[in-house]
């Protein structure tokens, strides 16, 4: 009863496990489990034996950072239960790390027997203590075939094989056949063999390596190790490597660039271009061990630079046991002439025999038909590269020179590369040409090698399509090719005028080609040789070969999610991207439905017309991106904003986005929001941000979406499943909710809206300026505001609310504000100036300045004045009563002509501290913004036509002696300057104090001012209690007289009491007398 209690157990435990996949499919061979997360693929390793098929590239490093950080991922498949089902990657690529040094069997799967893993690529390191591999850790041969592996790619670091660590079987001594079959696969990096360290009865095909290889031991380029798998010596079975091409460098104990050591093998078809080093060491086999039954090499080619052995070494074969292995059966094996062969440091000279292979030229392994005569399939299996004049497999596309580290980019300051590009069979599309430079460079050329069958597209002229890229432009720029004999075009660019390319990003050129139909998907290798740059110096940079890539993918554009039908799926896919908010790496052909280099909105659009019916390729010519010409850009008639707002601080805040259209029709638009501190986005308990606002569209016609971007904006789109058009040229269309900070301090704050992206029907998308809209917090602050944004009256009115007691704003700037016409916004300041564009109606009154004129400005002097800018106005009027012939002060924003009909200006021209006596001279003119003492002959001062002033920064540090100006009142007393006593002007007489109207009064170092008038500023070293002024030769008073009542008390000019008076004048009683 307990036995049969824990079956059943376990029974519902091994149920429960196997229904823990969250995704879709049933794990069949027909429905799949159809995997799109890095949960979703860890779900594997609970049904072992499922069919699944790999949807999206995943990067698993954030998962495992988050999972297992030290020791990353968890190999799928034990021993005892190792994965039986089949994997397809679907063209797809797995981002991992694995760091288990004490483990054995590790790889992505970590054991796996009568298994299918095709169609993935893995990048990666992986750290293991046996049997590892960058796919597969130990393939079981309980059965055969134990596991199929076909077109699996691994790029990375692994101490073990490429692709496999360990093939090996421990039963069923009968086996007839190979363990495992590895088709189609390709490894770069660094490993102790390229495709499989160690194995038994193993069946390799069309395998491509560009790596470095080294091992303690044996050392392959395909295999490190191989035994024959069988006890006895009459069962005839081999296993066979053809068709397969290595590059790189290989060092081991048993060197070899095919095998590194053999007991029983068919070597053929093969191409080794990598350099091999070990104890024994051979271009094709390291070492051959004959215990069971033969080795056969033949039909290879080796095409390596040198071969160092220490102990043995040999052209094809390292060490060989002549008693049962046996060499060229067939056909020979070839030797490019200059291979350099070495025994210990030796150079050696090799005659030419089975073993050691034949001598070819250069030129006869160019050439096709060498090939042919070996038997090779070079219509089916092997092309022939232009660049590197040798075989290249046409499975993997023409990697051509791809085992020349030089021909990477990163390793120049100053060459040509080629951008990305992800493309479909049977399309025309562009190539981007990128200059990287540490200097200026003015022109360049290169030599375009394209992979067999794509061909440079040509106009209706005959003429090849190429341009000049983003960085410069057909004026500055000269470009043009011609085909050389060898079949690469080269191209020239060059100024006329030695324009230097601009910026440090972008395209430099740009070319059309034609991809061919029926290419199989894959990698093909572009190549840039003999690479020029020049400076306008005619200095020379020199890059001899570049590569790049193009990649082929066959997946339907739209189809997201891969799996052959458009629908809403691919639409919730596409908008995931849009929005940042999946980070999976679709091939651009797939979500750049619009071909314009872009994934956004208008791709939307694009696949809502194909699963409405549309063809795409009436959509792909006509989605060309159209950014808005400058003028268009001016009045902002076709944009996204949000329109401005005042906010209170704490307030939660619903605010419209605007969507102008004027003259234009679209379905949908996207914008990134980006808001300043303070004042945040809000979302409802569903994550949304935005919600469509009835009027110009319904929820029903519209959906919208949004999402938050790492630099904190909110991204929103909105589009149509219908297609519906937005109604209507201008208004909301949306409306987000914020909310103010409690401590939000008040003042302006400007929300942009960048990459605002419009689209019609058609998908053709529009691309706006940047569009700012402020938000006015509490009462706006103080000084200036720059307003930006669209203001219609209602707009306005809202802020004149938000401003209505605010005494210390001084200017308004709303000239980069649109859709301003018969508004008025006023302010508790009525020196408050309003400054408009050209054309813009405002109803205040006074202080509007419109494109530099003001008709009316009025101030007046019981408040605060300042300008950012200058400009004319046509009428001023200083709201301040006057009485002729009685003396006052002045500060005046703007400069005057012909001042004498008001009165007598007098200017400040020095202080004689020996005297006590400031001098001040008449002013023939006014200067704006500079202090005078006035002597009135009108009560009120309006001028015509006067040039007003930019106000300057108040004065923070005066050390001479002057007479100087303010425009802000300083209701509390405040310390100006250091070090300066100031002294205001006595308006009327004080006779408790001994003083006249018209004295300047010593006030001490903090004093309160009035706006628009002046002061008297003397150093507190030597300024006395009293002052002289001398007008034009005239006394008028001094400053800070004390006065004894009834006494006959005389002080000098001073402010000195003297007990002896001599001849001269002096004060008595607060009046100037002399003394004769």
């Amino acid at each position: 009863m307990k036995k049969q209690f824990l079956f059943i157990f376990f029974l519902m435990v091994s149920i429960c496990m196997r229904a823990q996949f969250s995704g879709k499919g049933s794990g069949t061979t027909d429905d799949p489990y159809l995997i799109t997360t890095a949960n979703e693929l860890n779900q594997m390793r609970h049904n072992l034996e499922a069919c699944y098929k790999l949807m999206r590239d995943i990067d698993l490093t954030e998962w495992l950072s988050e999972n297992n950080p030290s020791q990353g991922w968890m190999p799928v498949g034990a021993k005892d239960e190792p994965f039986k089902g089949t994997f397809d990657g679907n063209g797809k690529t797995l981002k991992l790390f694995i760091n288990r040094p004490d483990q054995e069997n590790v790889g992505f799967m970590g054991v796996v027997d009568r298994a299918t893993i095709k169609n993935l690529t893995v990048r990666g390191n992986i750290t293991g203590k046996t049997a590892v591999g960058g796919i597969i850790g130990y393939c079981n041969g309980l059965s055969s075939p134990a596991c199929e592996i076909e077109n699996c790619h691994y790029v990375g670091n692994v101490n073990g094989g490429g692709i496999v660590g360990t093939i090996s079987y421990y039963s069923a001594k009968s086996n007839v056949g190979p363990i495992a079959t590895i088709k189609n696969c390709s490894f770069t990096g660094k490993a102790e063999a390229g495709i499989v360290y160690r194995c038994e009865m193993v069946y390799i095909q069309g395998c491509k390596v560009n790596a470095t290889i080294e091992s303690e031991d044996a050392a392959g380029g395909i295999i490190g190790i191989i035994y024959p798998g069988i006890d006895t010596q009459t069962i005839d079975i081999f296993s066979e490597v053809h068709d397969c091409s290595v590059s790189g460098h290989i060092k081991g104990q048993n060197a070899g660039g095919i095998v590194g050591s053999s007991k029983s093998i068919k070597i053929y078809n093969n191409l080794v271009t990598a350099d091999v080093e070990g104890t024994n060491a051979g271009g094709v086999l390291g070492g051959n061990y004959c215990e069971y039954i033969c080795t056969f090499i033949t039909k290879n080619v080796v095409a390596s630079a040198q071969i160092k052995g220490a102990q043995r070494v040999g052209r094809v074969s390292g060490t060989w046991d002549a008693a049962c292995g046996k060499i060229g059966t067939q056909s020979t094996n070839y030797v490019i002439n200059g291979l350099s062969v070495y025994l210990d440091g030796q150079k050696q000279t090799i005659s030419d025999n089975p073993e050691n292979g034949e001598i070819c030229g250069k030129s006869v392994l160019a050439e096709s038909a060498t090939y042919e005569a070996l038997g090779w399939d070079m219509r089916k299996t092997w092309g022939m590269s232009s660049v590197t004049d040798l075989p290249y497999l046409l499975c993997m596309g023409e990697n051509a020179g791809a085992d020349d580290e030089t021909a990477s980019p990163d390793n120049y300051d100053n060459t040509l590369m080629l951008g990305d590009l992800t493309t479909a069979a049977g399309k025309e599309v562009v190539l981007p040409i990128k200059l990287k430079n540490t200097c200026d460079i003015s022109a360049y050329q290169f030599d375009l090698y394209l992979p067999k069958g794509f061909t440079v597209a040509v106009d209706e002229d005959g003429m090849e399509k190429i341009e000049v890229g983003s960085r410069t432009t057909s004026r500055r720029h000269v470009i043009d090719c011609a085909k050389q004999k060898d079949g690469s075009l080269r191209v020239i660019a060059y100024s006329m005028k030695n324009y230097n390319f601009e910026n440090s990003d972008g395209d430099v050129a740009k070319i059309t080609i034609n991809v061919p139909s029926g290419i199989a998907d894959g990698m093909y290798n572009v190549v840039l040789k003999n690479i020029v740059l020049s400076t306008a110096k005619s200095e020379k940079f020199e890059v001899a070969k570049i590569l790049g890539q193009i990649e082929v993918n066959s997946t339907k554009p739209g189809d997201l999610n891969n799996d052959g039908v458009l629908n809403v799926a691919d639409v919730t896919g596409l908008v995931a991207l849009v929005l940042g908010e999946s980070t999976e790496d679709v091939p651009s052909h797939v979500a750049d439905l619009t071909g314009d280099g872009k994934i956004q909105v208008n791709d939307v659009v694009a696949l809502v017309n194909l699963i409405l019916s549309e063809n795409v390729e009436t959509v792909s010519a006509m989605s060309a991106p159209r950014l808005m010409a400058v003028e268009d850009a001016v009045d902002y008639s076709k944009d996204i904003e949000i329109e401005p707002f005042t906010i209170q601080p704490g307030e939660e805040k619903t605010i419209s986005v605007l969507l102008n259209n004027v003259g234009a029709k679209y379905t949908g638009w996207q914008a990134d929001f980006h808001f300043p501190a303070g004042i945040e986005p809000v979302s409802d308990e569903d994550g949304c941000y935005i919600e469509v606002v009835p009027g110009r569209t319904t929820t029903r016609l519209h959906t919208i979406a949004s999402a938050k971007q790492k630099d904190g904006s909110v991204r929103v789109m909105s589009y149509s499943m219908k297609n519906a058009l937005f109604k209507g040229e201008h208004g909301a269309v949306a409306e987000i909710m914020v909310k103010a900070a409690g401590d939000l301090k008040a003042g302006t704050y400007q929300i942009k809206a960048t990459n605002v992206v419009l689209s019609g029907k058609d998908a053709v998308a529009v691309y706006p300026p940047v569009t700012v809209a402020t938000a006015l917090a509490g009462n706006g602050g103080e000084g200036a505001l720059a307003l930006v944004g669209s203001y219609d009256e209602a707009t306005l009115s809202d802020f004149s609310d938000a401003l209505s007691a605010n005494t210390s704003i001084t200017s308004v700037n709303l000239k980069a504000a649109y859709n301003v016409e018969q508004a008025s916004l006023t302010s508790g300041n009525p020196n408050m100036l309003v400054f408009v564009g050209d054309g813009v109606k405002m109803n205040n009154v006074a202080n509007v300045v419109e494109n530099g004129i003001c008709a009316n400005l009025k101030l007046d002097e019981n408040y605060a004045y300042s300008s950012p800018f200058a400009f004319t106005a046509q009428q001023a009027t200083f709201n301040r009563s006057f009485t002729a012939g009685k003396k006052s002060t002045v500060y005046l924003p703007f400069s005057v002509e012909n001042p004498q009909s008001y009165g007598t200006f007098f200017a400040f021209e020095r202080y004689d501290a020996e005297q006590g006596q400031v001098y001040f001279q008449e002013a023939s003119q006014l200067a704006a913004n500079t202090a005078y003492v006035f002597k009135p002959a009108v009560e009120t001062l309006t001028f015509a036509n006067v040039e007003v002033a930019t106000t300057p920064a108040n004065q923070s540090e005066v050390t001479e002696a002057g007479l100087y100006g303010i425009f802000v009142p300083v209701t509390t007393p405040v310390k100006l300057f250091d070090g300066m006593n100031v002294y205001g002007y006595a308006a009327n007489d004080i006779p408790a104090q001994g003083i006249q109207a018209g004295q300047f009064v010593k006030a001490g170092n903090k004093v309160s001012v009035a706006s628009f008038r002046s002061f008297l500023a003397l150093p507190a070293l030597q300024s006395p209690r009293s002052v002289g002024c001398l007008f034009s030769g005239e006394t008028t008073g001094i400053d800070s007289v004390v006065k004894e009542n009834g006494s006959d008390v005389l002080y000098n000019l001073k402010g000195q009491r003297v007990n002896q008076a001599g001849k001269g004048m002096y004060i008595k009683n607060g009046k100037k007398v002399i003394v004769k």
